[in-house]
């Protein structure tokens, strides 16, 4: 029968706790910074994957009830905010963008 075997490592008061087969012995010994480094990629994945999970889940409401100009108000500040624009001094040079 094959049992877990807990390990815990505490690094910048986080507590990582991983599990180990029994009959799987063996240790890997990794620099603090590599460590640290491996643990900040995680952190900006876990962001990243709650990002893409609230974009593929989320519910547009319908199209022009009063919900849908509140969310819709939201999605523009947030793209504003992010600097997801296009700035143009006259009409003629938008129209040249969006004929390009």
């Amino acid at each position: 029968m094959l049992t877990d075997i807990p390990l815990k490592f505490k690094i910048n008061r986080r507590t990582i706790l991983l599990t180990q087969k029994k009959y799987i012995m063996q240790t890997a010994t990794v620099p603090t910074k590599t460590f640290e480094k491996i643990l900040s990629k995680l952190d900006y994945l876990t962001e990243e994957i709650e990002t893409i999970k609230a974009k593929l889940f989320e519910e547009e409401p319908t199209y022009g009830s009063d919900a849908w100009w509140t969310w819709s108000d939201k999605k523009a500040d947030e793209d504003i905010k992010a600097g997801r624009v296009m700035k143009f001094d006259s009409t003629e040079e938008a129209i040249k963008w969006l004929n390009s």
